[in-house]
């Protein structure tokens, strides 16, 4: 989760960010320069040949880098609350099942 020194992101935005980019699905090709050592690669369908991006692509990367992270790391807190929930529940109901068995 977010700490004191991260701003909360706004995910509303960042998925507009993300439907504003060009559609996926989007493959990651070599760069083709001819050198063995070249590690480089393009992003097919949204970089040119020559490494040009649009700014809606461009801004999805960029965002991603801290977005993806940011989101993930709440879906996992949201769903460590909802198991911790349904365990309570559980043992609530446990606990009223037994209440019922005794009276």
């Amino acid at each position: 989760m977010p700490n004191i020194t991260t701003p909360a992101r706004d995910l509303e935005v960042d998925l507009a960010i993300c439907e504003a980019a060009t559609p996926s699905p989007y493959t990651i090709e070599p760069c083709g320069c001819g050198h063995s050592a070249c590690k480089y690669v393009f992003i097919r369908k949204i970089t040119h040949s020559d490494g040009r991006l649009l700014p809606e692509d461009a801004r999805f990367v960029a965002e991603a880098r801290e977005g993806w992270p940011y989101a993930i790391r709440r879906a996992l807190a949201a769903e460590a609350e909802v198991d911790r929930l349904r365990d309570e529940i559980r043992m609530l109901q446990e606990q009223l099942e037994q209440r019922c068995a005794r009276a």
